[in-house]
């Protein structure tokens, strides 16, 4: 019977080399990893390679603090087998422009998963800080606002509204920086 496992104890299980944890990510990315070396010119042997290769990649990202958990583990190891996979070809002397599209398409799924975890944690420290600061930052940065409308709406000076930004974008950043 396998035992499922959240993000963080796969996190820490690798880190730790747990045998159990081990074999869990080993199992479910298996097949995928797999599937998608053989659709692109592999055979099984080279898709071991690269799968226990993209693994220990996988570890001592984790290991070395390189994994920001940005994406999932899965999405993450699938992401080095890719790599790996178009890199392989690359020093065969296989040089095909799908294998291009195909490696800035990981990067910028890559990119895409970076930016929305940025954009996540951004809206998670928003709410931490006052609601007076949110309702500035999001009329100034979101809404594009003025300051002079910003203030006008607020009943302050423009002056105290842009030391108060000041404030709150300092406020929003430490409250970032708790979070990462």
């Amino acid at each position: 019977m396998s035992k499922d496992f959240s993000e963080d104890q796969i996190l820490e299980g690798l880190q730790q080399e747990d045998e159990e944890v081990m074999k869990f990510v080993y199992a479910n990315g298996k097949n995928m990893a797999f599937q998608w070396i053989l659709k692109h010119g592999g055979n099984e042997s080279d898709a071991h390679s690269i799968y226990h290769d993209s693994l220990i990649s996988l570890i001592e990202s984790i290991r070395k603090g390189k994994f920001r958990k940005e994406s999932k583990t899965s999405t993450y190891l699938i992401g080095i087998v890719k790599y790996k996979w178009l890199n392989h070809q690359r020093q065969k002397g296989i040089h095909f422009s799908e294998w291009n599209d195909q490696l800035k398409n990981i990067e910028y799924e890559e990119e895409a998963d970076s930016k929305e975890a940025d954009f996540e944690l951004l809206e998670h420290s928003l709410k931490l800080i006052s609601e007076e600061c949110q309702k500035l930052l999001i009329a100034f940065y979101y809404e594009k606002k003025k300051l002079k409308q910003i203030a006008t709406t607020l009943n302050y000076t423009e002056s105290f509204i842009r030391v108060k930004k000041t404030r709150c974008l300092s406020a929003l950043k430490n409250q970032i920086e708790k979070a990462s």
